[in-house]
């Protein structure tokens, strides 16, 4: 079956990275969302653990394929669709390999989302992954940076060359191990905090006192000391601390 260059399809042959992937997913007896089955090499290696696998794939002959390939297991489902629009089923576990193009909108996808899972394990392209986990004060840290650190607890588990998929793509990539936080906002607050960052880091090398005043943000204490430092250098509890202090 040829791949879509549209939609970004490399497909993992690495089997040993597979069964890797899905053991640090741990998910004997849970349910699990799979996004994008591909071929079904993950989905099978998965359904020897999970209670129930929830595949969402946007291929309709991918989806047609991976129906036919499984037709006889009774523990998964085969969900035709773009991910990004999706409603998601309730799940404990998530695991993907995520699509270079839609990287960052499968990672907001999942931080707005309220499905319950408590782990992932999802690989991006490496230099994306290396966005994820970078910290305040890196050249590399941003606004995805801090509010998927917010969400979860971020770990790289391991670097995947380009010969672990088939067509090759011009990257590496990277495997990266995602555990939900205990929510620091309820639902109003977080949509309110995340409009917040999303006006304040384009001026990233700004101080925060010049940062907040292009993006029009009043401040109660203007004599901050927090607000001294550039957006970049500012890490959760600094953003948390400002925020709060805002008239927005």
């Amino acid at each position: 079956m040829k791949t879509s260059k549209k939609l970004g399809q490399h497909f993992l042959i690495d089997f040993k990275l597979i069964e890797r992937e899905v053991e640090w997913l741990d998910c004997n007896g849970r349910t699990v969302l799979e996004i994008g089955g591909g071929r079904g090499n993950i989905t099978e290696e998965l359904l020897k653990y999970a209670k129930m696998v929830h595949v969402v794939e946007k291929d309709a002959r991918l989806a047609w394929f991976m129906e036919k390939r499984f037709e006889n297991k009774g523990n998964v489902k085969i969900i035709i669709g773009d991910i990004r629009n999706t409603v998601l089923p309730e799940c404990e576990r998530v695991i993907g390999n995520i699509p270079y193009y839609i990287s960052s909108e499968i990672v907001f996808k999942i931080l707005r989302s309220i499905m319950g899972w408590e782990k992932a394990i999802l690989m991006f392209q490496k230099e994306f992954a290396q966005r994820l986990c970078a910290k305040a004060g890196e050249r590399n840290y941003s606004r995805l940076s801090l509010m998927a650190q917010m969400g979860y607890g971020i770990k790289l588990l391991e670097m995947v060359p380009q010969s672990s998929f088939c067509p090759p793509p011009k990257v590496d990539s990277a495997v990266m191990e995602f555990t939900r936080k205990e929510k620091l906002l309820d639902e109003k607050e977080m949509g309110d905090f995340e409009e917040f960052i999303r006006k304040v880091f384009p001026y990233r090398k700004k101080k925060l006192k010049s940062a907040l005043r292009h993006a029009k943000i009043e401040i109660r204490d203007q004599s901050n000391a927090l607000l001294e430092k550039r957006v970049f250098q500012a890490d959760l509890d600094d953003f948390l601390a400002i925020w709060r202090s805002t008239k927005i």
